[in-house]
């Protein structure tokens, strides 16, 4: 049985729906069951011996924590409950709007790191609600979105992809094939996060590590900058920490392999 919660939003200033959650399904167990069930996370607890003696090895497996947050903007109860229970299944945390203006007012209170929309869904549909997103600043257009649609159509594919949507689904939908692009976007959008992150010098730090590049010294880059030798030698430092390397050469030949720098 389907157990689930949900409230209604009246627009963009309404607080935020509590998450329809949805726990079970034969669906969600059967696709589960097709994950692999030796965790590399599993760890060894200890043993106990049986009645004839023998060590019985036990472990111990860690708590699941969530994947990902995932709001799924759909209309149809026959497709939202198996898609959301199947979601949960896998170790997302799911949200469920049943109209594309509930679904913007939840983007904006809390947004979440991917979108599943139908593109037939009522208020908002799917392509305004992208389009919508693409102009409401970077932050919100970088989600990663996945357009369900009624069937295989290649102009309102077309139409979704230039409006920066990331893979476009048909239905029904194969819930096997749906897990491993929702899988995929999310790591895809992990790993850029984590590069720009690790990616990040001042301006001035930039400018002291081309100089270091092109063979000057400390004192030679603050007669040419302008600085002291003292203030030369702190960006160099702060570079290579943010940099997370050991010297000055790591962190030139690092600057230039993240294309923060060219000499």
């Amino acid at each position: 049985m389907l157990n689930h919660s949900l409230h209604t939003s009246s627009g963009l200033n309404a607080p935020p729906a509590t998450a329809r959650t949805f726990t079970g399904g034969l669906l969600a167990k059967t696709l589960l069951a097709r994950q692999p069930q030796n965790s590399p996370d599993t760890r060894r607890a200890g043993s106990r011996r049986d009645r004839r003696g023998r060590r019985i090895e036990e472990t111990v497996r860690p708590q699941a924590v969530p994947l990902g947050s995932i709001l799924c903007v759909e209309n149809e109860e026959k497709t939202a409950g198996p898609l959301a229970e199947t979601l949960i299944a896998l170790g997302y945390t799911v949200d469920v709007a049943h109209d594309g203006e509930v679904g913007l007012a939840k983007i904006v209170a809390n947004r979440p790191n991917l979108i599943l929309c139908n593109s037939s869904v009522p208020r908002i549909g799917g392509l305004e609600l992208l389009q919508k997103l693409s102009l409401a600043g970077a932050d919100y257009a970088k989600v990663p979105f996945i357009l369900l649609t009624e069937r295989p159509c290649r102009d309102s594919e077309l139409a979704a992809r230039r409006l920066g949507a990331d893979d476009c689904l048909p239905k029904p939908i194969d819930f096997e094939m749906l897990s491993v692009v929702v899988k995929n976007r999310l790591r895809h959008t992990a790993v850029k996060r984590s590069a720009s992150e690790q990616a990040h010098l001042t301006e001035r730090e930039k400018v002291v590590l081309t100089w270091v590049g092109r063979g000057k010294t400390s004192s030679e880059i603050a007669l040419i900058l302008d600085l002291s030798e003292r203030t030369v030698n702190f960006h160099c430092e702060q570079a290579m920490k943010r940099l997370d390397v050991m010297n000055r050469t790591q962190a030139v030949a690092t600057a230039i392999t993240q294309q923060l720098i060219s000499t």
